[in-house]
C-alpha cells in the first residue's frame, strides 16, 4: 500500500482519479468490503453502465435570471446542489477520521451529509466534527423498539433533520468479493451507534434463516416510526411503485431509489431504470432522490421532460413571451410549494389528532393563498394560468389538493379555481382511471408480484 496522502496532488481532478488513489493507499480486504457487492456483482455493474448509457441534450441561448442556480429545496433546507452524501458504514477502514471527516468534506461542499447507523463513530460527533451543517441520519430498524426509538431520539437531539430508514437489506448480502478477500472488521472499528455488539458483523453471509427474518421491519413498524418522530422519513430501498404508494400512505415523507448499490441482492434492475415508475407513483407528493448517483427529481424537473418529449400536445405556451412566464411561475411555484409541503406536513403530523393546528400552520396556510395569487396575477385575467388548461395548471392544483386533505379551508378563489382544473375532462379522466387502479389493487396485504 501506498502512505496516505498530505496534500491533494495535481493530477486528482475527477472522481475517479480519487477512486484510484485510495485503492492504492487501502489493503485489499478494505477495498473489498468498500467497493465491492453482491453475489456476481451482476447489479453492481449495471448501476454505473446504466448512468453511462444515458445521453443529455443540450439547450443553447437559454435565459437565466440572476445568473442561474443548482439550489434545490428539502425539508425547509435550501441546499447549494442536489448531490447528497450517501450513507456509507464502518468509514475508518479508509481513513483515521472516518465518517468525522467525511462529514466535515460534505460541510466544505456544500453537501448534505447522511450519516449511518453502522457509522464508526458516534452520531454526537459526526454532528460536532461540522456544526451547523445540514445531515440526515440513516437508520437501520432493531429487532428491539425501544433499541430504534432511542437511536431515533439521539438523532432528534443531535441536530439531524430527517431520517432515512432502509428496507431493503433485512439481511446482508452474499458478498463473494469481501470473502475472498478474507475481511473482517480490525480492532477499533465498531458500529459506534449500536452498544453491545448488535450490528452484524460486515462481510458475514447471512442466510434466510436464524431468526433474521422473523425480526425484519413491516410496514407496521413504518407506520409506528412516522408517527413517533417529528422529523420527515425517507424510505429507501423502494423499486416498486406498488410500494411507493404504500410507502407514502404509511407515512413516508420522501423516497429514495435504490438497489442498495448492488450490495444486497444480486440481479436487480438498476436504480436509474427503476426510477420514472417510481418518480409517476410519487405524483409529486413527496420527493423522489436516487442513491448511488444522488439526483433529487421533482415535479417540474418532470415537467420540463414531458414538454420536451411530446411538443405536440403543447404543454407550455407556444408563445415566447408566455412560455417564459409559464416556466418562471412554475419555478416560483415549486420553491414555493416545496417548503410549504415539508413545513405542513411536519406540523400536521405532529399536531394530529386531536390538538388542532397551531399558530405556525395557520402561516403555512396563509401563504398557499399568497403563492398562487401572486402567479395567477402575473398571467392575466384567464380560467386558468395561461388562458387554456395547460401543464402549469396540472403541476400546481394537484399540490393545492393535497393540502385539502388535511381539511384546510383555501380561499375562496384558490377553491374556484382548484375546481375548475379538477373538473377539466383531462383531469377527470386521470382522477378516474388511477381510482379504478387503485381499487383493483388488494388493501392491507402484502402486492401481488
Amino acid at each position: 500500500m501506498l502512505p496516505p496522502l498530505t496534500s491533494i496532488p495535481p493530477e486528482l481532478v475527477a472522481l475517479a482519479d480519487y477512486e484510484a488513489a485510495a485503492r492504492a493507499r487501502m489493503s485489499e480486504a478494505a477495498w473489498a468490503y468498500l467497493a465491492g457487492g453482491s453475489a456476481d456483482e451482476i447489479t453492481l455493474r449495471e448501476n454505473s453502465a446504466a448512468f453511462a448509457r444515458l445521453r443529455l441534450r443540450g439547450r443553447v441561448l437559454a435565459e437565466f435570471p440572476g445568473g442561474g442556480h443548482t439550489r434545490v429545496e428539502l425539508f425547509g433546507r435550501m441546499l447549494a446542489h442536489p448531490v447528497l452524501l450517501a450513507p456509507v458504514a464502518y468509514q475508518r477502514l479508509a481513513h483515521p477520521e472516518g465518517e468525522r471527516a467525511a462529514a466535515l468534506g460534505a460541510a466544505a461542499s456544500g453537501a448534505l451529509y447522511v450519516a449511518s447507523t453502522q457509522a464508526s463513530v458516534t452520531l454526537e460527533e459526526i454532528a460536532a466534527a461540522a456544526p451547523g451543517a445540514s445531515r440526515w441520519f440513516q437508520l437501520y430498524m432493531q429487532p428491539d423498539r425501544d433499541e430504534t426509538a432511542e437511536l431515533v431520539a439521539r438523532a432528534e437531539r443531535a441536530g439531524y433533520e430527517a431520517l432515512v430508514v432502509t428496507v431493503d437489506a433485512p439481511v446482508s448480502g452474499v458478498r463473494n468479493t469481501e470473502q475472498r478477500a478474507g475481511f473482517r472488521l480490525p480492532p477499533g472499528v465498531v458500529a459506534a451507534n449500536l452498544g453491545g455488539g448488535r450490528a452484524r458483523p460486515a462481510g458475514q453471509a447471512q442466510g434466510l434463516c436464524g431468526g433474521l427474518l422473523a425480526t425484519a421491519p413491516t410496514w407496521a413498524d413504518l407506520e409506528w416510526l412516522c408517527a413517533r418522530t417529528k422529523l420527515p422519513v425517507l424510505v429507501k430501498g423502494v423499486t416498486d411503485p406498488r410500494d411507493a404508494e404504500r410507502a407514502i400512505g404509511s407515512g413516508a415523507a420522501g423516497l429514495v431509489v435504490s438497489n442498495h448499490g448492488g450490495r444486497t441482492l444480486d440481479t436487480l434492475p438498476p436504480s436509474v431504470e427503476l426510477l420514472p415508475a417510481v418518480v409517476a407513483a410519487a405524483a409529486g407528493r413527496v420527493p423522489v432522490l436516487i442513491a448511488g448517483e444522488s439526483m433529487v427529481w421533482d415535479s417540474l424537473a418532470i415537467c420540463e421532460y414531458l414538454a420536451e418529449q411530446f411538443p405536440e400536445k403543447n404543454l407550455w405556451p407556444q408563445d415566447v413571451e408566455a412560455r417564459a412566464i409559464a416556466r418562471s411561475i412554475c419555478a416560483e411555484m415549486h420553491s414555493g410549494f416545496t417548503g410549504l409541503r415539508s413545513a405542513m406536513w411536519m406540523n400536521i403530523r405532529a399536531n394530529f389528532p386531536g390538538k388542532g393546528r397551531t399558530m405556525e400552520a395557520q402561516a403555512d396556510i396563509g401563504r398557499i393563498s399568497e403563492i398562487w395569487e401572486t402567479c395567477f396575477a402575473r398571467s392575466g385575467p384567464h380560467q386558468f394560468l395561461f388562458g387554456d388548461f395547460s401543464i402549469a395548471d396540472a403541476y400546481f392544483a394537484p399540490v393545492v389538493m393535497r393540502f385539502r386533505t388535511y381539511t384546510v379551508s383555501l380561499a375562496p378563489a384558490l377553491e374556484a379555481y382548484v375546481e375548475r382544473v379538477a373538473a377539466h375532462p383531462a383531469v377527470a379522466e386521470w382522477i378516474s382511471d388511477a381510482m379504478a387502479e387503485e381499487a383493483t389493487l388488494p388493501k392491507y396485504d402484502v402486492y401481488p408480484d
